[in-house]
Order: structure tokens, then C-alpha cells, then sequence
């Protein structure tokens, strides 16, 4: 009877293949969920398998997204070669400005966010500071992030006097 271990490598090899002959394209994202279900394992054997070809560099994860096969210079990067922080932060911008978001509704959860972004919640809100200093967005305690749909620059502090 083969061991846990051994069912792990025996999947690690069948997915290298996969990767090497084109069968999971370089950038196609997989969950376990779904390795799991086309392989017809569980998932922790799945899990298993990723750990193996990740340690090989074969593969790369994103925590709530998923594993895609590693292509050399490419990585999870925002699109256009920007910073992630950059990207959401504009994104958030042009669908407050579209309507998508309007004033007074709450913006998705930090987590929500960070899964649709591929980022982690610290990377958002990050990104989302720049909207909250210039009021389009705040912060209400226990409720969430607000669409305030005031435009302009933040009020700045006052200036000490010399």
C-alpha cells in the first residue's frame, strides 16, 4: 500500500508533466478544490503534491486564490507591471467615479477585496489610504469603509507658526 507520501509524489510528478507539456498553462490559476476534483484526490493529497513542486520552484500560491504553475520573471504583479497598491487604489477610484461603488454604500470587506485583488487585507488598506485622506472613503467603526463621495484634497493639518 502506497503511503501518504508517496501518493503526494506520484500526483507532484503527473502535475510537473502537466506544467511541462503545456496541459496547465503558465498563469492559470487552480484551487485545491479544483485539483482535487480533476485529479479525483483529496485535498490534503493535493496540498501535499503543491508543497512539493512549490519547494521545486515548479509552482506558486497566493493565499484565497490559488496555485499557478511559475514562469520565470512573471510574477502575481498587478496588471501593467504596476504596483499592486497602485492598481487597487485606482481601480477603487474609476468605480467610485463610475457609480459602481456610491456614496453612502459600504465598500467590500477588506478580505473580499484582498481575494479579488490576489493581495493580502494589509495591501488594500494600504491602497485605500490615499482615498481615505482625501475623504472619498471612511472609516466607520463596527459598519466598515464608507463611500463618502466627497472629492477633494484632505484638509491639511494646521502648519506651526515659525
Amino acid at each position: 500500500m502506497p503511503t501518504r507520501q508517496d501518493r503526494a509524489r506520484a500526483l507532484a510528478d503527473i502535475l510537473r508533466a502537466d506544467v511541462r507539456d503545456g496541459t496547465w498553462p503558465v498563469g492559470e490559476v487552480r484551487t485545491l478544490t479544483a485539483l482535487r476534483t480533476q485529479y479525483r484526490v483529496p485535498e490534503y493529497l493535493a496540498a501535499d503534491a503543491i508543497k512539493l513542486l512549490k519547494t521545486e520552484a515548479i509552482v506558486e500560491t497566493r493565499p484565497k486564490v490559488g496555485v499557478r504553475p511559475k514562469a520565470a520573471g512573471v510574477s502575481w504583479g498587478a496588471p501593467d507591471g504596476e504596483r499592486h497598491t497602485v492598481h487597487i487604489e485606482r481601480t477603487i477610484r474609476q468605480r467610485i467615479a463610475a457609480g459602481t461603488y456610491r456614496p453612502g454604500t459600504l465598500l467590500p470587506t477588506l478580505a473580499a477585496l484582498a481575494i479579488e485583488f490576489g493581495v493580502s487585507p494589509s495591501v488594500v488598506s494600504d491602497a485605500l489610504k490615499p482615498l481615505r485622506d482625501e475623504q472619498l472613503l471612511s472609516v466607520r467603526p463596527f459598519a466598515g469603509t464608507v463611500v463618502t463621495g466627497q472629492h477633494g484634497p484632505c484638509p491639511v493639518a494646521s502648519q506651526p507658526t515659525a
